[in-house]
């Protein structure tokens, strides 16, 4: 009777322990806000040569540490994100998000841009970094990598320059991207050609 009680209650610990799996997710990595280095209600402000606009950001997500049960997912995923108000000049809000995440034992981070005209359109420009080679799609986007890029007189280095390959009036407002490491978003320009630099102050 003894021995059965002890089988019984070890034959219950095990599917209590099985049925409880938690793993512990971290947090979204520091080192990956590089390519998303905004703060809550900071500024961006462009020009192009002309007029100014000015984004404020309302606000600014990063993910904290969690658990989840593996007995539903193995998959540990964090993420940021910010969005500004609208500029009214130009009628656009920025919306940006990434997600991390560990795939064939590689780190990953998918970043998205998105440049909303509320109720309109979005343009939307994908990039990501996989264990610190960063890549696009070759099917939406012209994509390059340049070691520098100068704008404003300002050398601005490790630059992600993102063109859409179909980019008129009809689809698009937005249609090239230049995000720089440790800087984000320092030019993009219109459908009409219009470039905004970035006023670094």
């Amino acid at each position: 009777m003894k021995k059965l009680y002890i089988i019984t209650l070890l034959l219950f610990l095990f599917f209590a322990q099985s049925c409880n799996q938690k793993r512990t997710c971290p947090c979204f990595p520091e080192k990956a806000l590089a390519w998303l280095p905004y703060e809550n209600k900071s500024q961006i402000k462009f020009t192009n040569l002309q007029d100014t606009v000015s984004f404020i950001i309302k606000g600014f997500y990063k993910s904290k540490e969690y658990e989840i049960d593996e007995k539903h997912t193995s998959t540990c995923m964090s993420e940021a994100s910010f969005l500004t108000e609208v500029n009214n000049k130009l009628n656009t809000e920025i919306y940006a998000y990434a997600y991390s995440y560990v795939i064939e034992g590689q780190n990953k981070v998918d970043y998205t841009y998105e440049f909303t005209q509320p109720k309109i359109l979005s343009d939307q420009f994908y990039f990501s970094n996989k264990d610190e080679k960063i890549t696009s799609s070759k099917n939406l986007f012209e994509y390059n990598y340049l070691d520098s890029l100068i704008v404003q007189n300002i050398k601005y280095k490790d630059v992600i320059s993102l063109q859409k390959i179909k980019c008129d009036s009809f689809c698009c407002n937005i249609c090239k991207l230049f995000i720089a490491k440790n800087h984000g978003i320092i030019k993009f320009e219109e459908v009409d050609e219009t470039e905004w630099l970035l006023i670094n102050e």
